[in-house]
């Protein structure tokens, strides 16, 4: 409950529901308040599915996208409704902290034996 303490999630019509799959419009939500970017006259959404239901969202999502943080989908929607999976988290993750750090990232090739994907490695190069 201190991430409502905290602003980050409010839930709806006064209910939280921490078992419910994370929108990817929730998701952002709860980024924009945590990183506290503001939002500015421009900080609409241009996605072609962010119609007036998800009105709450498109702020924080326009930000977000402003910032290179968040991305759409190449066609031009971003699914809002669209579960916020473990990969679309890691890849919005990895360009906040490129964002933040831009000198301190690189990537190479996993060793592990049963992973040929690439891995975030930290450290200056």
């Amino acid at each position: 409950m201190e991430a409502r303490g905290l602003g980050l999630v409010v839930g709806d019509s006064d209910r939280f529901r921490p078992d419910s799959p994370l929108s990817r419009a929730e998701m952002a939500v709860m980024l924009q308040r945590f990183l506290t970017l503001p939002e500015t006259e421009g900080s609409r959404t241009a996605f072609s599915d962010m119609p007036p239901a998800w009105s709450w969202a498109a702020p924080a999502v326009g930000v977000l996208n402003e910032n290179g943080i968040l991305m759409g989908f190449p066609e031009g929607s971003f699914g809002p409704s669209h579960p916020a999976t473990r990969v679309r988290v890691a890849a919005m993750l990895e360009r906040l902290y490129r964002r933040t750090y831009p000198t301190r990232v690189s990537f190479g090739t996993s060793s592990h034996p049963r992973s040929s994907a690439h891995h975030f490695r930290m450290g200056s190069r």
